[in-house]
């Protein structure tokens, strides 16, 4: 009993509001965008796709923590975290005693990252490789995603990376949709 107690306040004594309650890591959250299933780097370090939480140092941020957004023929979006001070740590580091300021700065544990949400919408890249599908005018698609999913159109423009397709409405009128390669199969 009177070793745990030691410990404890060992723990407490060495240990301050935002390091206890936050710890020296923050979490950043990378919302679904356009195109789904984007891929997520932190600083060129594959994290995973999109949606996304992200697990990063806080001390990292001190540098400039730069989150890569990837899809095939889309640009990359980038995103720089930037670290902000805590005020409720700050507030409680000087609530409770003034020296558990000197841990928090010194363990980051004071900090969080800004923006801690991250939204993506990439956009096409004019200049990427078209896809190993070939589309052309007048082949017959169906859509795999998006609004008009396993309905059928046909190719009307073939861009790089993106088509023009015809889709016929429910009262058999026609209308233009623009899709991504991503987004379609051929029949």
């Amino acid at each position: 009993m009177k070793k745990t107690i030691i410990a404890l306040v060992g723990i407490l004594f060495f240990s301050s509001c935002a390091t206890i309650f936050s710890g020296t890591k923050c979490k950043v959250k990378v919302k679904d965008g356009s195109p789904v299933a984007a891929k997520v780097y932190v600083n060129g370090s594959y994290e995973g796709t999109a949606p996304c939480k992200i697990k990063i140092s806080k001390n990292s941020l001190k540098a400039g923590t730069i989150v890569e957004i990837k899809a095939d023929g889309f640009e990359t979006q980038k995103v720089t975290l930037i670290r902000k001070i805590k005020m409720a740590a700050l507030i409680g580091d000087i609530v409770t005693g003034v020296v558990w300021l000197a841990i928090d700065f010194g363990d980051g544990a004071i900090y969080r990252a800004f923006p801690n949400k991250i939204e993506y919408n990439l956009v096409i890249d004019a200049n990427a490789k078209a896809t190993d599908v070939k589309f052309k005018t007048g082949d017959l698609v169906y859509f795999t995603n998006e609004n008009y999913k396993n309905q059928e159109g046909v190719v009307k423009i073939a861009y790089p990376n993106k088509l023009i397709i015809t889709v016929k409405k429910n009262n058999d009128k026609e209308i233009d949709v623009e899709a991504l390669y991503i987004n379609v199969s051929k029949r």
